[in-house]
């Protein structure tokens, strides 16, 4: 069974969180933390404590993959690539006691060229290596993300190329189907090129150019197609529903977002994913007057 999973930073921990969690149908979340978390100690403090009290499970942690010029972790320079999956490392283990299932990991930055590919997928290899007995010791499991445009692992070839060789158990995939650029229609075969690695997916829409991390169903994805690749894996796999709060040009809100808004829109868009194919259906048949 895959279970659902909201997206939160470690910055929108704010004191009403946990009274809107308290009438959330969702209770599973990915957790985005910053590279410099300790400027928010009391978020941190806030995250643990709903954990311990069984409020929130914490299935996932994005690690924090920005500044790219300081987490360069595919830098064929050894020793600017070493430091950089150090700061990753310590990340990890700090949230090893919220017990996730996974976490999540970009693999840098951009552009890259044709040239330098092969030579930092081999870097981003030496990263995970790096960061694999912490892995073990958490009792998670490492996915890599898709990513978009030149970033390494912006298709399963690549990122089958770097998860190879691991412990499938210790290191997968994290298909992000909002990544795919003009690739859109090809969703579903791509899942399938993916599928013995994949242990999560990131679930938004977007325009068939660039990432938008829309709502399910504002953009030109198939899917009922791709949750009916998602529900022939035999594996158990995290839905992460990873939606912005705004669309392009990414003007967001200067006031902070209301909790209960998060959580209701990853409500909605569950409930569109698993009813898709119905409402699809419907929505076909729907005629405007």
């Amino acid at each position: 069974m895959s279970h659902y999973c909201m997206v939160s930073s470690l910055a929108d921990l704010s004191a009403g969180w946990r009274t809107a969690l308290t009438g959330a149908k969702i209770h599973n979340a990915e957790i985005s933390i910053p590279l410099h978390w300790e400027e928010n100690q009391e978020e941190f403090r806030r995250l643990r404590e709903i954990r311990n009290a069984g409020e929130l499970e914490i299935l996932s942690i994005h690690l924090p993959f920005a500044p790219f010029e300081e987490l360069d972790i595919i830098s064929t320079d050894e020793s600017r690539r070493r430091i950089a999956a150090e700061k990753i490392a310590e990340t990890i283990r700090l949230c090893a006691p919220l017990r996730p299932e996974a976490f999540t990991l970009h693999s840098g930055g951009e552009p890259n060229s044709p040239e330098e590919r092969r030579a930092k997928i081999a870097a981003m290899r030496n990263t995970v290596r790096q960061l694999l007995p912490g892995i073990r010791a958490a009792g998670s499991v490492l996915n890599i993300e898709l990513l978009p445009r030149t970033c390494i692992g912006n298709v399963p070839a690549e990122l089958l190329e770097i998860v190879n060789g691991f412990p499938p158990d210790s290191v997968g995939i994290c298909f992000d189907v909002n990544h795919l650029m003009e690739k859109y229609t090809q969703i579903p075969e791509l899942i399938r090129e993916a599928a013995p690695r994949i242990h999560a997916f990131h679930l938004s829409d977007y325009d068939g150019i660039n990432e938008c991390h829309w709502n399910p169903g504002e953009g030109l994805i198939d899917w009922p197609a791709v949750m009916s690749e998602i529900r022939r894996l035999p594996q158990k796999c995290l839905l992460i529903l990873e939606t912005a709060y705004a669309k392009p040009p990414w003007i967001f809100p200067p006031y902070p977002l209301k909790p209960e808004l998060m959580f209701r829109r990853a409500e909605h868009n569950a409930f569109f994913l698993e009813h898709v194919r119905e409402l699809s259906e419907r929505f076909a048949n729907f005629e405007i007057g």
